[in-house]
């Protein structure tokens, strides 16, 4: 109990605003007693550099006779007389090199005679002695700091005293005027916080007045009302949320399950990673009614539940119509658009279109393929070249009959050749700056890891497309590899 009432006063704003004003208050004043003191300081030493620069000259002038004269008494007379300076600690006369005299200061202060150099010291003043513009000799005077010391340390405590005063009158005056204009205030609005947070949403907040707080307690009851809102759709969302989860799941759950077997004339590999939302990417591998191997892909416009829709109904047709028609590539293609198109037109009243090429094994290595999607890549063992080939037609799901606008068209992989299918979350993903991987770079992609099995150069291209984008996926990304093998 003893804890918490002693953390919960610690935690108290008047608090922490109480030690902020002290803390800010007491930088400014150490900040400025500093200044000063540097400032004072400063002063002091160029007055010492001046002071013992005045004395040697002085001192030069006055010894110039005694010097020339070498009159040893005369010179000490000399030094003596003016040592009843206090500030100057010691004096070396030297005529000629050789020290005439030397008198410094003892531990009491008294003038005694001195035989120190005094180059160690730092305010000391060395003047040449001269008679007719001929240097006679020099005289060399050292200033002490004990003094400046001592007012510098009786300016000092001064100064902080002061501040000491200073600040706690201004600590005083700025905590009771900070807490009556804004802590009381904001105070109410803690509790009223408080209030919200508990799941009390039907109190409004009581006004308090005009200015900073004021505006405060208004947005703060904009929150309660917003909260009260979000809450009352809470379930709503929630729910949306468990229809898009499940809406994945549905779309990766129809894709075909690929064995590594499933056809002795290839190896296959496919892979679709959906996007954060629900996409429209379809791939499908199926056999039909006689045994002939298909494939498909496609791409709904879009994102979201009717895109996922819509692509869980073009797998369905397509596996429908391969099942029980007996039919070539064009004719699967215009079949699946007649029934997509009532299915999404006339009941989903909705106009997303939907790229598609359905592909027919002939054998042989030789495919039958209709329907507009991107351009499939070939890789040619032979060559090392990566060759594309266009796919034309028109979308699904533009218009009721596209038997006019689809064609059948062939290709043939030879043995060792390679065919990718794909769909444009991959050539169209961005890297950090914005810039597009594009066809150019996924077809390099493609033809660096062709010599790999299809499994492991699946895996090698979506690598290198998630390195790519950093891992964000702004559309679902298919790919299916499908290697013609070679006779044993």
């Amino acid at each position: 109990m003893k804890l918490s009432l002693k953390t919960k006063f610690f935690q108290s704003i008047q608090i922490k605003l109480g030690v902020l004003i002290f803390l800010t208050a007491t930088f400014i004043f150490s900040g400025y007693v500093f200044y000063n003191y540097i400032t004072v300081k400063s002063t002091m030493k160029a007055e010492l550099h001046t002071l013992s620069d005045f004395w040697a000259k002085q001192m030069a002038k006055s010894l110039k006779m005694p010097v020339w004269d070498f009159d040893i008494v005369s010179v000490e007379e000399t030094v003596n007389s003016t040592m009843l300076e206090k500030q100057i600690y010691a004096v070396v006369v030297r005529n000629e090199g050789m020290i005439m005299t030397s008198m410094t200061r003892d531990s009491k202060w008294n003038i005694v005679k001195g035989t120190q150099e005094l180059s160690e010291y730092e305010y000391v003043r060395k003047e040449d002695i001269l008679r007719k513009n001929k240097k006679i000799g020099s005289v060399e005077v050292c200033i002490s700091d004990s003094f400046m010391r001592k007012k510098l340390m009786e300016e000092t405590i001064r100064m902080l005293v002061t501040i000491i005063i200073l600040n706690a009158a201004l600590i005083c005056s700025l905590f009771f005027g900070v807490r009556k204009i804004v802590v009381i205030p904001v105070s109410h609005i803690v509790r009223s916080v408080r209030i919200i947070a508990s799941g009390e949403l039907d109190n409004s907040l009581n006004d308090e007045g005009n200015g900073e707080i004021g505006q405060l307690a208004s947005d703060v009851e904009k929150m309660r009302v917003a909260i009260k809102t979000l809450t009352d759709n809470l379930k709503e969302q929630e729910r949306l949320k468990n229809e898009m989860e499940l809406a994945r799941r549905l779309q990766t759950s129809l894709l075909p399950t690929l064995t590594d077997n499933f056809h002795p004339d290839f190896q296959i590999a496919a892979v679709m990673l959906p996007a954060d939302k629900v996409g429209g990417d379809f791939y499908d591998i199926t056999y039909d009614k006689s045994g002939n191997l298909w494939f498909a892909i496609g791409d709904v416009s879009g994102h979201g539940i009717t895109p996922g829709l819509i692509m869980m109904m073009a797998q369905t047709i397509h596996t429908t119509v391969t099942a029980i028609l007996d039919c070539n590539a064009r004719d699967a293609v215009v079949k699946i658009n007649e029934i997509l198109y009532k299915n999404v037109h006339e009941r989903l009243n909705n106009r997303h279109f939907m790229t598609f090429t359905a592909l027919k094994y002939l054998g042989s290595g030789q495919f039958q393929h209709a329907g507009a999607h991107l351009s499939m890549i070939v890789f040619r063992q032979k060559t090392g070249i990566c060759q594309l080939v266009s796919t034309r037609g028109v979308y699904l799901n533009l218009k009721k009959n596209i038997s006019k606008s689809i064609k059948n068209a062939e290709l043939s992989l030879q043995q060792g050749d390679i065919l990718v299918l794909y769909t444009d979350g991959l050539t169209e993903a961005e890297n950090p700056d914005g810039r597009m991987l594009d066809l150019e770079g996924f077809v390099k992609t493609v033809k660096k890891h062709a010599h790999l099995e299809p499994d492991t150069m699946k895996d090698m291209i979506m690598a290198d497309v998630i390195r790519w984008c950093d891992n964000n996926r702004a559309d679902d990304m298919t790919l299916i590899i499908i290697k013609r093998m070679s006779e044993q």
